[in-house]
């Protein structure tokens, strides 16, 4: 555990993630995940493939310098259910495979590291709700030297908040859209630095069928070390802001398609990259 220690990179990170954020929470029933329980006996399994790729760089500074070119294919699997009205629970596992165009240097492809959580709420009005939620990561069965890395092989247990809003804008349409915000803490064992995590997500359905989906994801690294090993992912100790536009297509009342992309536009210590991703929606 560290000391909860800000630097002036972390203040500029956390100015940015507001400013976007705010951009976002503009007043914009139906959502998912998010803060919101699945209902009892029913749950949600997403599955995404994504592509990242990157050639620069954030450095220590926050500069954006050239690097050796990194690929990364991951297959991600995502899943929660309702336990009944006051739990939810769920998790998700990675598959990753890597490389760096550095000679020598093979691909790199393992499961990664899985998350558990639980949800539970802790306040609720008309449609706004508030919700707790502890989340444990077990490392995988990868190896943690092997460059590039696929994780770093630590525990980490993290206490999200999150608070979900749905509403409707009749000067729109008549469907529902929802915003959602969330706050973490996590603590991450070994050499790793804790972190700060605030993430916004605001969807839209522009027709019944269609969700727009914008998020914004922060990641802010506690107590910043300068020893810390200089990585273009999974870093242990860094900085990043991403954001990610997708489409989410309803094909059946229990399929959906997702297809998007996003873009790290701020960080310090991680890859300055963007990427793609198409995924699957089951709900049950």
């Amino acid at each position: 555990m560290n000391a909860f220690t800000f630097s002036s990179r972390n203040s500029n990170i956390l100015a940015l993630s507001a400013a976007i954020a705010g951009i976002f929470m503009f007043p914009v029933k139906e959502a998912s995940a998010g803060a919101w329980m699945q209902e009892p006996g029913h749950g949600q399994v997403i599955v995404d493939g994504i592509y990242y790729g990157t050639s620069d760089y954030y450095n220590r500074n926050g500069d954006e310098v050239s690097a050796p070119k990194l690929r990364k294919y991951e297959v991600l699997p995502y899943v929660e259910y309702g336990v009944n009205e006051q739990l939810t629970v769920g998790g998700s596992m990675s598959f990753q495979s890597i490389n760096e165009d550095i000679p020598g240097r093979k691909w790199v492809a393992s499961p990664g590291d899985m998350e558990l959580f639980v949800r539970t709420p802790v306040w609720q009005r008309g449609t706004t709700i508030v919700s707790v939620q502890p989340l444990i990561k077990i490392p995988g069965p990868y190896d943690e030297d092997k460059n590039p890395r696929v994780g770093d092989g630590q525990y980490d247990f993290e206490l999200r908040g999150l608070m979900g809003h749905s509403f409707k804008i009749p000067s729109w349409n008549e469907n529902w859209h929802y915003a959602d915000v969330e706050a973490a803490y996590r603590m991450r064992n070994g050499n790793a630095s804790d972190e700060v995590r605030l993430d916004a997500t605001v969807g839209l359905r522009p027709w019944e069928d269609t969700q727009l989906i914008n998020e914004v994801h922060s990641v802010m690294a506690v107590d910043s070390r300068s020893t810390a090993p200089a990585l273009l992912v999974n870093s242990e100790d860094y900085d990043l802001v991403k954001y990610q536009f997708s489409v989410v297509q309803d094909l059946t009342e229990q399929w959906a398609l997702q297809i998007g992309g996003f873009k790290h536009l701020a960080g310090e210590n991680t890859g300055a990259g963007a990427g793609g991703l198409i995924g699957f929606w089951y709900n049950f």
